[in-house]
């Protein structure tokens, strides 16, 4: 393992003990990136806005990483008031609803949110930051800055800090900016479009580096930013299944993971279960569904319209260790790409940790999309079109087939070894090298 010579400074607002989507990726790059002749230090908000809480994952913050925080301001206290949330109530990435469709009040909401609140809710923390940062470089000098957004008011911390010291900047996309899907529920007016990609387009063009999740996020930034964009992906932590312990369940459950939003609802898969529960009196009695994490109360609608709530667990959130466990253990696991433009271009984190799993994959969404490419290289399953019962119930029927014979594919561990979190820490270090 080679000696960590270089100091890089990572900018995310997202970092245990939270749990959500957005922590895993730099948790799990600053976990092997001492490895890889980096030794981080961690820029975080001293008391952000939780979606959950996840002790469990501070497990694999690195030894000796060093975690600046500051205080954050941010307006939430308000929007709970205008919305009547309890003030202790979270909130939810990917506007996730216990409640349907939104009323006016939080329309009126989302709309202030949206328009005055540019680039985000964490604008306030931008300029703090700054001056919190500077202090600290002229002591603690690093050899590179990263940042992560969402929320993307922290690439504009990172461009005030690059043009400052003239230091190299790695500047992370997890999701598009100005061309985000969110973007719509937010009400974005054409005026705060502009500014919107205005900024994203400063951030662009100013950063050395720029990284993304998939090919069409980045073909889109190269679009707007006029420059090449590396892609690196989230991937899996082999540490996180090497002894799991767990027995398949003895039912033929089909499990989905992390936050269920209303825009990945699989319809075709509720009517699909509802028709096979009632023509199949086996299969209705070896059918469970376990949806683990938030699910939006659309999706909930959609499942009690087709006579399912009796073959299904919500467990809420789980800590990210017991994740691991719903997904070995299950018989088919459930991934729902957002039915949004440029859904060919979405592979969520979550993905990966399914493949690593070895459970057979149902994917609904694009059948030419990165996600289901990547399914077909590594023989970890099947995809669907948001709109193919034909071709849902054939992928359900077969696997329900196999189960009851005890058996399940195996998938092709090579191919997927090189989504390993190991791997793409080493294809960011090397990026990272480069503009050093």
């Amino acid at each position: 393992m080679p000696m960590s010579s270089k100091r890089v400074l990572i900018i995310t607002y997202y970092w245990p003990p939270t749990g959500a989507s957005g922590v895993q990726r730099w948790l799990k790059f600053a976990k092997y990136l001492p490895e890889n002749g980096w030794t981080p230090v961690i820029y975080t908000p001293e008391n952000p806005e939780r979606p959950a809480i996840d002790h469990s994952l501070e497990a694999d913050i690195p030894a000796g990483a060093e975690i600046i925080t500051h205080p954050i301001f941010e307006p939430y206290g308000l929007y709970k008031k205008l919305t009547g949330r309890k003030a202790d109530e979270a909130i939810q990435v990917g506007f996730v609803s216990d409640s349907g469709k939104p009323g006016w009040l939080e329309t009126a909401s989302r709309w202030l949110r949206g328009n005055c609140l540019i680039p985000d809710a964490r604008r306030f923390w931008i300029r703090p930051s700054v001056r919190r940062l500077s202090a600290y470089l002229i002591e603690h000098p690093v050899d590179a800055i990263v940042s992560t957004g969402p929320p993307h008011s922290m690439h504009l911390i990172a461009l005030e800090l690059s043009k400052r010291f003239g230091t190299p900047w790695l500047a992370d996309f997890r999701d598009p900016w100005s061309r985000f899907y969110y973007n719509d529920d937010l009400l974005f007016t054409k005026r705060t479009r502009k500014k919107q990609l205005k900024l994203e387009q400063s951030v662009l063009r100013n950063a050395s580096r720029v990284i993304t999740v998939s090919s069409l996020i980045r073909d889109e930034l190269q679009e707007i930013g006029g420059r090449s964009v590396d892609v690196i992906h989230n991937g899996y932590d082999p540490a996180d299944f090497e002894n799991p312990g767990y027995e398949p369940s003895s039912s033929f459950m089909i499990a989905h993971t992390g936050a269920f939003q209303p825009a990945a609802n699989p319809e075709k898969v509720w009517e699909v279960l509802g028709r096979l529960i009632k023509t199949d009196s086996s299969f209705a009695a070896d059918l469970e569904i376990v949806l683990v994490g938030k699910v939006d109360a659309a999706i909930k609608e959609s499942i009690s319209r087709n006579g399912l709530d009796s073959r299904v667990q919500y467990t809420g959130y789980v800590p990210h260790s017991e994740v691991m466990r719903y997904q070995t253990t299950s018989a088919l696991l459930l991934l729902c790409i957002l039915r949004t433009e440029g859904a060919e271009g979405i592979i969520t984190g979550k993905f990966f940790e399914y493949l690593a799993s070895g459970t057979p994959v149902l994917c609904i969404g694009p059948e030419n999309g990165d996600t289901a490419a990547i399914i077909s290289e590594c023989k970890a399953g099947n995809t669907a079109g948001f709109d193919d019962s034909a071709a849902v119930e054939n992928i359900i029927s077969e696997a329900y087939r196999k189960w009851k014979k005890g058996g399940r594919p195996e998938p092709d561990r090579d191919a997927i070894k090189r989504y390993s979190r190991r791997e793409q820490t080493r294809s960011l270090a090397a990026v990272m090298l480069s503009m050093t």
